[in-house]
């Protein structure tokens, strides 16, 4: 039976990695590994996988491996068509709503889900320490309930869990502004092991300021070295153009560096320059650590 099962498994979809090679029949690309700052060119079955990565006690037969098969091979035309086409008004409702769920489980897939879990879960050991250093019996009951949520089942339970309610993301993604970003530069996208990033020009209130209906919001989804997808605030944004151009390296800058910041370790392009990255590094060397802080708890 295990011979059966599917042993490596991709948190980035091969399909969608392909589209960033540089040698179309090997099937390879250039990869820039943030800790080593070395860059190698692997094939894509090679990369951004782990052995069962998704695999848990409960699911003995991998439906969650297989689902993630079937929705990467739906969202296949429309992307595709996304390419071709290179207007985001292209899309009926239908094709737009499967690229949204996409992108949404894309988010949530990857392992910098779980490092941000078990950040999150030291933090509040750490704050509840703080508040309960009189309470030592106590104290030890909650870090022990703490404990059991880091073990690799749980984690993987809560991720899946997590990514049954992407549907409701993806409705969320649908209503917002849509524009593709086109590169016409010698300088390509480049995509990482957590290619859907979200950031916010906007100053974080009390209660932060990633949520998809945050003012100000804005996602990039680089879907090739030429071609990005925009998603953002409607309001703040409702009058961007549904197509938009790179001028310059500068402006394709702006949106690699936001791989760099959001990758937990690996960059992927079909070229061999990681200048800015290695520059991003040199600034801020928090950028090559995988367990670097992520997340602020109030």
């Amino acid at each position: 039976m295990d011979a059966l099962k599917v042993k490596i498994q991709h948190y980035v979809p091969r399909s969608y990695l392909r589209r960033f090679t540089f040698d179309k029949a090997e099937s390879k690309v250039r990869c820039f590994d943030k800790t080593k700052q070395t860059t190698f060119e692997p094939n894509v079955k090679n990369i951004l996988c782990e052995s069962y990565f998704y695999d848990t006690e409960q699911d003995v037969h991998q439906e969650v491996e297989k689902a993630l098969g079937v929705i990467e091979t739906v969202v296949t035309s429309a992307l595709e068509q996304l390419l071709e086409t290179r207007d985001v008004t292209s899309l009926n409702d239908d094709a737009r709503f499967r690229i949204a769920l996409f992108m949404a489980i894309q988010e949530h897939r990857t392992p910098d889900f779980r490092k941000k879990h078990v950040e999150t879960i030291r933090k509040l050991k750490e704050k509840i320490g703080r508040m309960f250093a009189s309470r030592p019996e106590a104290l030890e009951r909650f870090n022990a309930e703490q404990d059991l949520l880091l073990t690799a089942d749980k984690m993987k339970s809560l991720q899946i869990s997590v990514m049954k309610g992407c549907p409701e993301f993806a409705s969320i993604l649908t209503d917002m502004k849509w524009a593709l970003i086109n590169n016409p530069t010698d300088t390509p996208f480049w995509t990482s092991d957590h290619p859907v990033t979200r950031n916010n020009p906007v100053g974080a209130g009390p209660y932060g300021n990633m949520g998809l209906l945050c003012k100000g919001i804005m996602i990039h989804f680089p879907l090739s070295p030429k071609l990005c997808l925009f998603v953002g605030d409607p309001i703040g944004y409702g009058k961007t153009p549904d197509l938009l151009t790179c001028g310059d390296v500068e402006n394709v800058n702006y949106i690699n560096q936001f791989q760099v910041q959001r990758s937990t370790r690996f960059l992927i392009s079909n070229k061999t320059s990681f200048k800015l990255a290695e520059r991003m590094i040199k600034d801020h060397p928090n950028l090559a650590d995988p367990d670097r802080d992520r997340i602020e708890l109030h």
